[in-house]
């Protein structure tokens, strides 16, 4: 078997892993915090709220074909006194327009760039139920129930990364090899107490976000032939055997959601805007300091503060460039938006 190497447990805390392909961008990660991304404007930011208010409606992807139901979309996007413009409520029908016809041949719907993806079809009605059925049994079975706080003893955590987490200087752990779900039980007794990380075995000086105190504990799952998987780990406070019929189902609808996260992590094409906006221009400083008057004793945190803090003048020819050519022009961009489809968890 293979050596266990975690984070945490024979790596470091903050050990970040790089796809061989492709690098994503990590949220605790100093050089990832650093990187200039992709900006929207706000006004792009309010094109893709609205449409994922559009397409959370039942029947969207007919009802956006029908000119009655998109005069009412138009005049209730008028009423709300949102910052658009009649140009962005022309785009935004025709790119819910682009969408359904995508929708129609995948079933789900990418709504925030750059890859926020939602559907109501992944997962079966009937495995729906089974999961409904098999959580039921699993509640029932608790002699004592975790409500979740701030829920009004309304919701019940049943399998929760919080409830059982590791416990560095607490928790035990076999260091030797993997261990499978079938014989996970077996070994009890035979761990040793995983020990406080050490805070020199970080890689970064500059920023500590990790706990030495708890860990999430997550569950291995393989990826198999033809969009399967399986869970070939113990699920925290599910039991491996008692609860059997639940790892299946999980299995099924992490496979149905493949898919979807194929599309998520889909590299995006940077060169892409809906509003194309290349230069920010500037009022005067809203402080009363002139850029000449911050001297040596400001800090580089108050020069930024100050800067960000100048009105931006008002632009007033939003998506006059792309609306001129309707719902053709659209057609012809959108797909610009996404690089093609690149499966990062092989099935």
């Amino acid at each position: 078997m293979t050596k266990a190497e975690l984070l945490g447990f024979g790596r470091p805390l903050d050990c970040y892993y790089a796809f061989p392909e492709c690098s994503f961008p990590h949220v605790l990660r100093q050089d990832d915090i650093e990187l200039p991304g992709r900006m929207c404007t706000y006004r792009e930011i309010l094109i893709m709220i609205v449409i994922n208010a559009i397409t959370d409606e039942p029947e969207w992807d007919r009802k956006v074909f029908d000119k009655e139901t998109t005069a009412k979309w138009r005049s209730e996007i008028v009423d709300s006194d949102k910052d658009i413009t009649p140009n962005m409520i022309d785009w935004i029908i025709d790119e819910v327009k682009w969408k359904a016809e995508n929708y129609s041949t995948t079933s789900f719907v990418v709504v925030f760039d750059p890859g926020v993806v939602k559907s109501d079809t992944a997962i079966s009605e009937e495995l729906q139920n089974a999961l409904k059925d098999g959580v039921r049994t699993l509640e029932h079975s608790l002699t004592e129930k975790d409500y979740h706080p701030g829920s009004d003893d309304r919701i019940v955590d049943l399998v929760h990364p919080s409830l059982f987490p590791v416990v560095f200087g607490r928790t035990r752990a076999i260091s030797g090899s993997l261990i499978k779900r079938e014989g996970c039980l077996d070994i009890i007794g035979q761990e040793t107490v995983l020990p406080v990380p050490a805070e020199d075995d970080l890689t970064s000086d500059s920023f500590k976000h990790y706990s030495w105190g708890f860990q999430w504990l997550p569950c291995d799952v393989d990826l198999l032939d033809h969009g399967s998987c399986a869970i070939v780990s113990y699920i925290n406070n599910l039991h491996p055997q008692q609860n059997a019929h639940l790892y299946h189902i999980i299995e099924k609808i992490i496979a149905q959601a493949i898919p979807l996260w194929n599309t998520t992590l889909t590299c995006m094409n940077h060169a892409y805007w809906r509003i194309p906006y290349n230069r920010v221009e500037f009022e005067a400083c809203v402080s009363g300091k002139q850029e000449s008057d911050v001297g040596e004793e400001s800090s580089d945190d108050e020069s930024w503060e100050s800067e960000r803090s100048r009105p931006i003048k008002v632009i007033k020819h939003w998506l006059r460039r792309w609306s001129r050519g309707g719902a053709s022009q659209l057609t012809a961009l959108l797909p610009l938006l996404y690089t093609k489809v690149r499966p990062m968890l092989r099935t």
